[in-house]
């Protein structure tokens, strides 16, 4: 959706982020309750109905949490993974869903995850030892500026839970709008034209066709290669994540 309707990337009216992140925090806030971990929460794996009703997707990685014990395993997408779970030294709970949480408030504000456009392991290295990402104090309202510091604190201890993110964040929920999604919504094109077909190969002719080319931007954007080497290691001269004014 932000890629059909806005030039610069994200959305520009924080109405529409914080009933995006409002809905989001209440399914997370449900899968919580219920002793789950979601463990790749991004606005990738957010469902939006033509009527604006918001759907948290993407169970594949998701896991149960019980009797306070902590996971260990290795998964996510790297740009919106806790730095706990990338350092796998004394495991992880709920708390890495929050901070990837803050991570796709970011993502929904300006388009992008921080650092997307590098490669993975420069993007492991910088969460693990940079300061957490911040958004424009001078371009966002200090209560969406709040949010999104509060639920990257690097020290999962000090991050909020789910009821504590409606607590200390309700004067930028209180901000959410859907009218003007709605009316985004209404006005794409159909899906069908939005998202190009999978090309039908048969046994023979499939050695003697290439995907198209959109296709192949739209699956290579989410492949990632280890051993792309420093080629890939990004933006020329960017060594920490900074969201433009």
């Amino acid at each position: 959706v932000m890629r059909a309707r806005a030039s610069a990337g994200g959305f520009e009216d924080e109405g529409i982020i914080a009933y995006i992140l409002r809905e989001t925090a209440k399914a997370l806030k449900y899968f919580h309750d219920n002793m789950q971990i979601h463990r790749d929460l991004k606005a990738g794996n957010i469902l939006l109905s033509r009527d604006a009703k918001v759907y948290l997707s993407d169970f594949g990685v998701a896991a149960p949490l019980r009797d306070d014990k902590k996971r260990q395993t290795f998964v996510g997408t790297p740009c919106w993974m806790a730095p706990e779970v990338l350092e796998q030294a004394s495991g992880y709970d709920y708390k890495a869903d929050i901070w990837s949480f803050g991570i796709t408030a970011i993502e929904l504000a300006y388009g992008e995850a921080p650092y997307q456009r590098l490669h993975p392991l420069k993007v492991m290295k910088i969460i693990i030892e940079k300061d957490p990402p911040r958004i424009d104090r001078r371009r966002w309202d200090a209560h969406f500026v709040s949010l999104v510091e509060c639920c990257l604190q690097k020290d999962p201890k000090r991050r909020p839970n789910m009821d504590e993110v409606f607590a200390k964040n309700g004067k930028f929920f209180t901000k959410a709008n859907h009218r003007p999604l709605l009316e985004i919504l209404q006005n794409l094109p159909s899906l069908e034209t939005r998202i190009p077909p999978k090309p039908n190969w048969g046994a023979g002719d499939a050695a003697n066709s290439e995907v198209p080319a959109q296709s192949r931007a739209a699956s290579d954007s989410w492949d990632f290669k280890i051993d792309d080497g420093d080629d890939m290691c990004g933006l020329e001269g960017l060594s920490e994540f900074e969201m433009p004014g």
